[in-house]
């Protein structure tokens, strides 16, 4: 259990562990679209939005499309529909796990929780804070403490 007030903060590359791409990662599979494979992914936007985005994609030196959205007002809403629809094709498969024990630490949290109660879980001094754009860890958490709790 955790005893001592603790704070995580979480950002970009926490649920990667999870098998959820980094910023990096995204930013990556959108290059390797062709732009009629772009307008596709930013559907129900339409096509036209997607030529502007492209390009931007193809020319940033950022090393995320969250960074390279900061700047580029008129393409938030492709980007984020883009990243969107990427984000909910990894949930659609269930949340999975690469099951490496040395970088899953959603495990080693859960270790440290000891939390074989929903009581004892509420009794952990822990606040999780998260810049996430996923609920993997909120699913991990979850799917862990139903069975303590049913």
């Amino acid at each position: 259990m955790i005893t001592t007030p603790t704070v995580l903060i979480l950002g970009a590359g926490a649920s990667a562990p999870r098998g959820f791409p980094t910023g990096g990662q995204l930013l990556a599979q959108a290059r390797s679209q062709e732009l009629y494979g772009l307008a596709e992914m930013i559907k129900p936007l339409p096509a036209a939005a997607a030529p502007a985005l492209y390009e931007a994609i193809a020319q940033t030196g950022d090393r995320s499309l969250d960074a390279m959205l900061e700047y580029r007002s008129d393409l938030i809403q492709a980007g984020k529909t883009l990243m969107a629809r990427a984000l909910l094709y990894c949930e659609s498969r269930a949340f999975p796990s690469r099951e490496d024990s040395q970088t899953d630490w959603y495990r080693e949290l859960w270790a440290n929780l000891d939390a074989d109660s929903l009581e004892n879980f509420r009794a952990n001094q822990i606040t999780i804070f998260t810049y996430n754009y996923d609920r993997s860890l909120e699913h991990f958490l979850i799917s862990a403490l139903s069975p303590k709790v049913s």
